[in-house]
């Protein structure tokens, strides 16, 4: 979410995280929590299996196609404007959009919760402009709630857009698990609350010390920021060089967590303050961001994947 941003001067859309204390999205209630039995391999394919679906929708009507896979209240985080919220709202976005007229992605992970009633995408492919036709790159992160009939929708995503493709090999442990274990903590008593904490958390880090320490502190072992993208805490902290020359800054304005208490999403707004070498301000940059929260078996939350795209500066 909020890496991306460091990076607008060289990409399509930017991503983060940023500073925002009023918003009108809601945060998502939780779902009950209940006792469960889940078969989270075959929970993961088949959330491999509508994320594709999705796809192939989305190729060949990228209007009906996207937007029949979001929950009615979806957020959807698109280049150059605030968070839109609902299916009515990113339909007008993707009938005009400039830079998408079209969609096409592989999915390179999968995950869900304990008691697989939420999970996560993250895809890489291409889209189409619709202005000129040039090809631009295409990562995809959407968190996805299981749906009273077993299907699978959409709550939160962002296509983030990026001028290089998402380059080589997906390293081994950081696509889709493969067993039938949970990944992070088997359940919790956390709440949304908490996520949205753990969020907060690690935006004050990013002020308060800087964004390189942040972005590796709060990272799982598997988190992957798809910006370049980055994979595991190492490589997001090196994707920062020295960690100087700006401060970035970000609040959460909406979540959600799955039942079982151990996965999450933050959606929010984010602000790249670019620095002199004598600590004056320079240029901003201004984004918006998903990131998705799995907590881990001490307890502690981390995320899993983070990513965003660009807005138009001042409105939050």
């Amino acid at each position: 979410m909020k890496k991306n941003a460091v990076m607008a001067m060289i990409l399509v859309a930017a991503a983060g995280c940023a500073d925002a204390s009023q918003s009108p999205v809601a945060v998502a209630a939780q779902p009950s929590a209940s006792a469960w039995r889940v078969n989270l391999k075959q929970a993961r394919q088949e959330l491999l299996a509508a994320d594709a679906a999705r796809e192939q929708a989305t190729a060949a009507d990228v209007v009906n196609g996207y937007t029949s896979w979001m929950t009615e209240d979806g957020e959807f985080l698109p280049s150059r404007v605030d968070v839109l919220v609902g299916i009515p709202a990113a339909r007008d976005y993707l009938q005009t959009a400039v830079l998408i007229g079209s969609m096409r992605w592989t999915t390179i992970r999968a995950d869900v919760s304990a008691d697989g009633s939420a999970g996560y995408t993250i895809g890489y492919g291409t889209t189409t402009r619709r202005d000129n036709g040039a090809t631009v790159y295409l990562r995809l992160i959407s968190y996805w709630v299981k749906q009273a009939d077993g299907s699978w929708k959409v709550k939160a995503s962002t296509p983030a857009l990026y001028t290089v493709p998402a380059a080589g090999e997906v390293p081994a442990g950081f696509g889709t698990p493969t067993d039938n274990g949970v990944q992070g903590a088997a359940a919790s008593a956390a709440t949304v609350d908490d996520v949205l904490q753990a969020d907060r958390d690690f935006a004050a880090m990013s002020v308060a010390q800087n964004a390189k320490t942040a972005f590796v502190t709060f990272a799982a072992p598997t988190a992957i920021a798809v910006a370049t993208p980055d994979y595991g805490p190492e490589a997001i902290g090196a994707g920062f060089g020295d960690g100087g020359g700006f401060v970035l800054s970000w609040g959460p304005v909406a979540g959600g967590i799955a039942g079982s208490g151990d996965l999450g999403y933050t959606i929010g707004y984010a602000k790249t303050q670019l620095l002199n070498p004598d600590g004056s301000p320079a240029g901003a940059s201004f984004s918006k961001y998903i990131t998705i929260w799995q907590r881990q078996p001490n307890g502690a939350w981390k995320y899993v994947a983070d990513g965003g795209t660009s807005r138009a500066p001042g409105t939050h």
